[in-house]
């Protein structure tokens, strides 16, 4: 069996995970989608997401979309633990992020080491943001030792699967004895973003600017406000999603983004449904995520898949340049006047954005990457 560990309050990501793994499971391994397993955290509250319209049940109608009965919803530590040590030899384990294990990290990987390193050759953990990759500093409680038994888990691991090729080289750094590469979930980005962007055209009476996807300080909102508002008098909106991340950092966002922009000034604090969260992406003319670290991610493929305009820096940035792709740089707004903020890409730019994208955000270059983890 591939066992799947995937926090279910995580409503943004883990239905579209399970949807697209079920769906290319044929494709992934012998035994398609009966294979596969998941283990559904619930216990694990996600502190910084508002109140969704979606319950549970949206992943009792994707199983039963694809006919299986292999999941459990799973509410402590102990019980996920118990499943777990069910798990026979040549069983797998995909650990989507951290926060599908209760916040008892330290604890998991001290369990995984005493199972044995043919039991840790079997996990493979995602690294959905790169801030899980670090080691406790000098001072915390009981660093060195948790230190020790994390470089000593994350070295056994199967994979560690990296987002970006940033975050590949910290891991690298960090565990230089880790299997370590660079992909992501199985998912057809580019043919699911196409679609909306079919569907919805761009409104000509506005330039609509996004300023990053939640409310996290490393986002860096004001520093980019700063530079937008030159043009706070041009037809412009500039959109907050503040649905994730600190609250008090929130209502800061809001105060400033209504100070300069008035009420071109767009947020929202709840965090919408994809399919209106996708709609709002296709209307979108400028993105501008000012995170140097991997944030946005799912955004940033939505902007590659889709030819949107982007300013990006530092991590999101070096990934998107590393595949190829051609983006402008978050410097370059220190600099720029209006017309060439909202210049179009061209379409010679677009086209070759466009043939890198079907390549690298379609599904059959990670179907393939993914074949070799589960057979490995």
């Amino acid at each position: 069996m591939i066992y799947h560990v995937i926090n279910a309050n995580m409503f943004h990501q883990a239905p579209n995970i399970i949807r697209y793994t079920l769906q290319f499971a044929p494709q992934t391994n012998k035994r398609g989608v009966s294979e596969h397993c998941f283990l559904l955290s619930t216990g694990t509250k996600v502190s910084y997401l508002s109140n969704m319209e979606e319950t549970y049940d949206v992943y009792k109608e994707i199983f039963s979309e694809f006919n299986t009965q292999n999941y459990l919803f799973v509410t402590t530590s102990v019980a996920l633990l118990y499943h777990i040590s069910k798990m026979r030899k040549t069983d797998k384990l995909i650990l989507h992020g951290f926060s599908s294990l209760f916040g008892k990290m330290d604890f998991w990987w001290a369990a995984c080491l005493l199972r044995g390193r043919r039991f840790c050759k079997s996990i493979i953990l995602m690294l959905w943001s790169g801030g899980t990759l670090e080691l406790k500093q000098k001072g915390q409680a009981g660093y060195i030792l948790r230190n020790m038994i994390k470089k000593k888990a994350f070295s056994d691991l199967g994979y560690l699967v990296a987002l970006s090729f940033d975050d590949e080289k910290r891991a690298k750094h960090l565990y230089p004895k880790a299997n370590v590469i660079v992909s992501n979930t199985i998912m057809d980005h580019y043919n699911l973003f196409n679609t909306y962007k079919k569907k919805h055209r761009r409104d000509n009476k506005y330039i609509k600017i996004m300023v990053s996807h939640s409310a996290f300080a490393h986002n860096n909102h004001f520093e980019t406000f700063q530079l937008l508002s030159p043009f706070r008098h041009e037809n412009i909106k500039v959109l907050c999603p503040l649905s994730y991340g600190n609250r008090k950092y929130q209502e800061k966002i809001i105060e400033k983004g209504i100070e300069l922009f008035g009420d071109r000034f767009v947020y929202f604090r709840d965090l919408l449904p994809l399919t209106k969260y996708y709609s709002l992406l296709a209307t979108l003319d400028i993105f501008i995520p000012g995170c140097n670290i991997q944030s946005g991610l799912h955004v940033v493929l939505f902007g590659l898949c889709t030819g949107m305009k982007m300013y990006l820096r530092g991590n999101n940035l070096n990934y998107a340049k590393g595949l190829g792709f051609h983006v402008n740089n978050f410097a370059e707004l220190s600099k720029v006047s209006f017309e060439e903020l909202t210049q179009p890409i061209s379409e010679l730019t677009l086209s070759k954005n466009d043939k890198l994208a079907r390549k690298y955000f379609g599904p059959e270059e990670k179907i393939e990457t993914w074949k070799q983890i589960y057979k490995n």
